[in-house]
């Protein structure tokens, strides 16, 4: 079988030694951006005060039966009050439809305050149905009852009828509350002709009964009333963080410091290496780069659960190494964000068979549904994922101070003993990305793009993304500044040829360029352009999304594709190929030899996984961005950074917001 990545991919050496992290990987966190959210802060008011208007409508007045609104809201009484409602549903309507505006039914997850209000108002809903919407009962008397008015006629009861609150003069109409509820529960048929004093003995003996079932719309109320204000309460301590790029652009303004350097004394900041090219040209040398402080860290570091939970399975793995006695010593244990090792030493081949040979046992004294078994050596590994995985932000990495932050990087996230971990594209310009759905290809891919457009002004470079369909990653990276053209799959063949064809010969033109002015790559060339009155030129980035479907589509494309990356690559172009799946149709030897980056993502089959590794690992990994990083004959296991959809519209925001302000 033709294994075309097997050659470069058998050779590289395994997992490098991993110590035990002395503490937790750092503040992990969503990422987030300041201001984009800021218009919407009033719209959680405007839900609040909705909720409280309605659930002032349903509160009684203790054992009168009364609701508070026919004080207080009496111009809404009758049809008027169905407006409000008519209002409430269409605005639930209107939050699913539109996805952008109000997300506190749709995107719940989105932080989980709007779970809050996403459940208070379900309470509300219930007690809306359970307090007979929009009918008021009173306290009434006659001759024949004094707590509710009933028509007695020959010592029977009819039924209930109960004239309305505000207009007793009124001819007596049926009105179905709580009271009728009580009653007619009681006598099964509805407006059953029951005797008077039968009447007053159920209603006598079910009093405390009767209350109960009245308030129970009240309960529900109250329950909804707390809730939301807890809900609102921590969306406006949450949402409060995004002020403070509104508060420190207005203040900068009024203090005169809106053209100084955002980044003078924030030590939470990229330390820059180089300095935009444009910049120096124009004698405006000023930093080209967001300060880390518009992200707002949200961390979720769940390291201390995580590794009580590995104790546990540790302990597990003692008590059955002691019930099958086998000679194995414990080493360590390391805590990665998704997932954790246990490290052994054993004493032979044998009593390493001997463990892998019991392992349904291993999985009754550890409890774990999930594990996997590996060995090099004499060392045995006992790998299993985070109850409570941590999520990586972008912002984590990139305020760690260990961390001079070259312009060419692209951040990744974390490697083994959870230390940063980027790719230069300068040096490595040609990164190759394969995994099954839902393995986590397309966040990173938007983690490279995302940190190298973070770092680098679209002045000077430039983004251009082929897709063979529109998803919510390309309908994302088109907004970003630096993205100059997006091809879909309507015009994907054609335009497709087109766009490389420029390429090409752009290339050319390039590679004549640097031949007449004797220079041997981009960087050689700009600098030399810096002191004369050549163009600057800028690096462009390519990205193949689907790139199986894109080569299926047309094999011509291939050989482009090929070209590009043999001699593009000191001449200013990266490319980042993201396939679900290898093949000789797909891939060949001239397209793998300039390959410098190769990341493995979740394999769907043990069989593809053989195909890449040898073994089972790229079958094993867990999604969510697990995965392997190979370069020349190194291999290491890297967790990508947790981004969703929203924070990736927050990052763009952004970016665009401050490379905008510097034009």
């Amino acid at each position: 079988m033709f294994n075309p990545l097997k050659d470069s991919i058998k050779k590289a050496t395994e997992l490098p030694e991993i110590t035990l992290p002395t503490k937790s990987f750092g503040k992990s966190s969503v990422l987030m951006g300041q201001s984009q959210d800021n218009k919407h802060i009033k719209n959680y008011w405007g839900w609040s005060i909705l909720l409280f208007l309605l659930m002032i409508s349903l509160l009684r007045v203790p054992f009168s039966g009364c609701y508070i609104d026919a004080f207080v809201f009496e111009f809404i009484y009758g049809y008027t009050k169905y407006i409000i409602y008519l209002w409430l549903i269409i605005k639930v309507i209107y939050s699913i439809a539109s996805k952008t505006k109000f997300r506190v039914l749709w995107s719940f997850k989105f932080i989980y305050g709007e779970l809050y209000l996403f459940t208070a108002l379900s309470v509300l809903i219930t007690g809306i149905s359970h307090a007979n919407l929009g009918n008021w009962p009173y306290e009434y008397s006659n001759d024949t009852s004094n707590k509710y008015w009933v028509n007695a006629v020959d010592n029977y009861i009819y039924g209930h009828f109960l004239p309305y609150a505000l207009n007793p003069g009124l001819n007596y109409q049926h009105i179905d509350n709580e009271h009728t509820w009580f009653i007619n529960s009681y006598f099964r048929t509805y407006n059953e002709e029951t005797k008077v004093a039968t009447y007053h003995f159920v209603v006598s003996g079910g009093f405390i009964s009767e209350i109960i079932l009245i308030s129970r719309a009240s309960v529900l109320s109250i329950i909804a009333f707390i809730w939301t204000i807890i809900a609102v309460a921590y969306l406006m301590s949450y949402k409060s963080k995004r002020w403070s790029l509104f508060l420190s652009k207005i203040f900068n303004k009024l203090v005169g410091l809106d053209n100084k350097d955002p980044l003078s004394k924030n030590s939470d900041d990229v330390k820059v290496r180089k300095t935009s090219i444009l910049a120096i040209k124009r004698s405006q040398i000023k930093n080209q780069t967001p300060p880390i402080s518009f992200l707002t860290d949200t961390s979720v570091d769940n390291y201390q659960k995580n590794k009580l939970f590995a104790d546990q399975v540790a302990s597990g793995i003692n008590r059955f190494k002691e019930y099958y006695q086998l000679p194995v010593t414990y080493q360590k244990t390391v805590i990665m964000p998704l997932f954790s090792e246990i490290f052994f030493t054993a004493n032979s081949d044998k009593t390493i068979e001997e463990f892998i040979r019991h392992e349904m046992e291993l999985a009754h004294f550890t409890k774990l549904n999930q594990f996997n078994i590996s060995f090099k050596g004499s060392e045995l590994r006992v790998e299993f994922p985070n109850q409570k995985p941590s999520k990586v932000s972008m912002k984590s990495i990139l305020s760690n101070n260990k961390i001079e932050t070259n312009k060419e990087n692209a951040l990744i996230g974390y490697g083994y003993g959870n230390n940063p971990l980027f790719i230069n594209l300068h040096d490595q310009p040609n990164n190759l990305i394969i995994g099954s759905k839902g393995s986590g290809r397309t966040i990173l891919i938007s983690l490279i793009l995302l940190t190298y457009c973070y770092l680098n002004s679209p002045e000077n470079n430039e983004v251009i993304v082929i897709n063979n369909k529109t998803t919510t990653f390309t309908t994302s990276i088109d907004k970003l500044v630096h993205v100059k053209k997006v091809i879909y799959q309507d015009d994907l063949n054609e335009e497709v040829i087109k766009t490389l064809d420029e390429i090409l010969k752009e290339i050319k033109y390039r590679n004549t360029l640097f031949t007449n002015h004797k220079v041997n790559n981009i960087d050689e060339y700009n600098d030399l352009a810096l002191h004369s009155d050549l163009p600057i030129l800028k690096n462009k980035i390519i990205v193949f999304n689907d790139f199986t479907s894109i080569v299926k589509q047309n094999n011509y494309h291939l050989k482009l594709i090929r070209d590009l990356m043999s001699q593009g690559r000191n001449l200013g172009f990266r490319t980042i190929i993201n396939a679900d799946t290898i093949d000789q149709y797909t891939f060949d030897s001239g397209l793998l030899e300039n390959i410098d980056n190769r990341f493995i993502m979740k394999l769907s089959t043990e069989s593809e996984s053989l195909q890449v590794f040898d073994n089972y690992r790229g079958f094993q990994l867990y999604k969510n961005g697990d995965g392997y990083y190979l370069h020349n004959n190194e291999k290491l296991r890297f967790q990508s950074c947790y981004l969703n959809i929203q924070e990736m519209n927050a990052v763009i925001y952004i970016i665009n917001n401050f490379y905008k302000e510097k034009k």
